[in-house]
């Protein structure tokens, strides 16, 4: 169930339905709700849908989880901060 509710997920975003996949992220969020790969993905569909204070949360959760693109998402929340 949850391999295929996160190829879900992906499918979402790969057609550009960022509504539908922020539902569908948050369903696994839910179910896994510190697991540093779902928050750093709901950080990437909040910043692919323009909100930049939910994904700048959502990147600094998955940071503070270890994941493993912590080096990434800190260079993209610079990114985002120096543009607010």
């Amino acid at each position: 169930f949850y391999l295929a509710l996160q190829n879900a997920c992906s499918a979402f975003i790969q057609g550009g339905a960022m509504d539908n996949a922020k539902r569908c992220y948050f369903s696994l969020h839910d179910k896994v709700p510190n697991e540093a790969q779902r928050s750093r993905d709901l950080g990437a569909v909040f910043d692919w849908a323009n909100d930049r204070a939910a994904a700048i949360d959502y990147y600094k959760k998955a940071i503070e989880l270890g994941h493993k693109e912590a080096g990434a998402m800190r260079n993209r929340l610079r990114v985002i901060e120096a543009g607010q």
